[in-house]
């Protein structure tokens, strides 16, 4: 919406309702494309988006909702001073300020919808690399480090996102997050991606899932370490938390899920408990896929140190999540 047109309140039934009624971009039609079409109508080409008002360039759109702690509407004045060419703001519980001359479009629940629209803006590039996604309490670090140098094995240039740092191994940049928000994951993505990357090993972080960091992004495999009593200040209980990790087991389009069968407990089941794709189940030093679905295992796998088939293990292990 540009300040002094149509009223909001149209604007974000028409963006939310998209996806149930397309208008004009298809079966596929989505908040996301409806936000670029909105603002591309006004003239506005979304070619960077920014979270944080002190990064604001010339040319860039500033994406403008509350986040844990501050509330980034706060700062559409400095954004709009920086240079931002538009502002999208999250509408719930604001008002636009008419003396702001900027083209700007209220969403609701623009916090959900922020990856999508980056994903969307930056070309889906998660879609052109292989994507790991590594969850867990304990071991995300080292996973997905081995990951990335199982890849490089192979001659594959892979992105790593996580605790140490993101980037690519032997040149990690400083973080503050396990896993960055949603604008700039997708960000990196594409700059990974124009850098030569062809996979990426990303540590997804029960925090990231729950707060919709990493909404957008294609995973191709899901891999769970564990699950232990961790986080519980911010999310309150065992059952909270391992909902939250229970997400990336349930990703659209994921193709495979790892599981770790030498730490498995009740709780790691619960995580991937109604979810059918295929697995790959790892013990000791050997491991075979198999599928499982809400019966248990649907074919029979090879785990153990010796490779012997014993169906029954894997099996008796989903089936301790129902």
């Amino acid at each position: 919406m540009i300040a002094g047109g149509r009223d909001h309140g149209s604007e974000i039934r028409e963006i939310s309702a998209a996806a149930r009624h397309p208008s004009g971009g298809g079966a596929d039609f989505q908040p996301q494309q409806a936000v670029i079409h909105r603002l591309a109508s006004q003239g506005v080409i979304i070619t960077r988006l920014v979270t944080d008002s002190r990064d604001v360039r010339a040319g860039d759109t500033f994406i403008a909702y509350p986040g844990n702690r501050v509330d980034g509407r706060q700062f559409i004045a400095q954004a709009i001073a920086s240079g931002a060419n538009a502002v999208i703001w999250e509408a719930r519980d604001f008002i636009w300020n008419p003396a702001w001359q900027i083209p700007n479009l209220a969403v609701a629940d623009l916090r959900h919808h922020a990856g999508e629209i980056a994903d969307q803006v930056y070309g889906g590039p998660s879609k052109k690399l292989w994507m790991v996604g590594v969850t867990g309490t304990n071991g995300k670090t080292s996973c997905s480090h081995w990951v990335a140098q199982a890849f490089g094995a192979l001659n594959k240039k892979t992105a790593l996102f996580g605790t140490l740092g993101n980037g690519f191994p032997g040149d990690l940049q400083a973080t503050l997050n396990t896993t960055p928000d949603a604008i700039r994951l997708h960000g990196l993505l594409a700059d990974y991606l124009a850098q030569g990357a062809q996979a990426a090993a990303m540590e997804v972080s029960s925090h990231a899932l729950d707060q919709g960091r990493v909404n957008g992004v294609h995973y191709d495999v899901a891999l769970l370490t564990n699950l232990s009593r961790d986080h519980l200040d911010y999310h309150g209980n065992m059952s909270s938390y391992a909902a939250a990790k229970r997400r990336l087991f349930g990703w659209q389009q994921l193709g495979y899920a790892v599981l770790n069968l030498e730490r498995w407990q009740r709780r790691n089941a619960s995580v991937c408990a109604w979810y059918t794709v295929p697995a790959c189940a790892w013990e000791g030093s050997r491991g075979s896929t198999c599928k499982c679905d809400q019966a248990g295992a649907a074919e029979p796998c090879t785990a153990g140190w010796s490779g012997v088939s014993t169906p029954a293990t894997c099996s008796g292990c989903w089936r301790c999540c129902w």
